[in-house]
């Protein structure tokens, strides 16, 4: 039978090791592996970003300048925006616009002709939207046949 006072020595004895010595090698390659994550999570949050158009809301606030994404689309939005917008705010329609810059001309005149059909079928709670992207549209239109002339 177990006798706690009598058995206990044996069940529990501490076992005393010296602590091995680090090695140095290992250690220095686990702070670079994760000097290299830190980097690359850097690159990605400064991608995310460059993708969300944040950059120039941080180039603002920030007294060091980004002058890696220094492009003439970050450092000012050359869109006028065209007046009667109703729902789109000031931020939103130039993100639009900017976003509109990059689709080509078949794909804006497709994008054109969609939203009158959508906006002739929308819901009167809808149809604010579909007008301030209609004019957008219009907008953008407009620019691409002044620049073109």
């Amino acid at each position: 039978m177990f006798d706690w006072d009598e058995d206990q020595e044996s069940l529990v004895a501490v076992q005393s090791q010296s602590a091995p010595e680090p090695d140095r090698a290992a250690t220095f390659a686990a702070l670079r592996a994760k000097m290299g994550l830190a980097v690359l999570g850097t690159l990605v949050a400064l991608g995310l970003a460059y993708e969300k158009g944040v950059l120039p809301q941080v180039r603002g606030g920030s007294a060091l300048t980004l002058t890696l994404f220094d492009a003439p689309t970050f450092a000012r939005n050359v869109a006028t925006l065209p007046e009667g917008l109703v729902v789109y705010e000031d931020a939103q329609a130039h993100r639009f616009l900017r976003d509109l810059r990059f689709a080509d001309a078949t794909t804006l005149h497709s994008y054109i002709a969609r939203t009158e059909s959508d906006l002739s079928h929308a819901t009167p709670a809808l149809a604010p939207f579909y007008r301030d992207v209609q004019a957008l549209l219009t907008a953008e239109m407009a620019r691409r046949s002044a620049s073109a002339s």
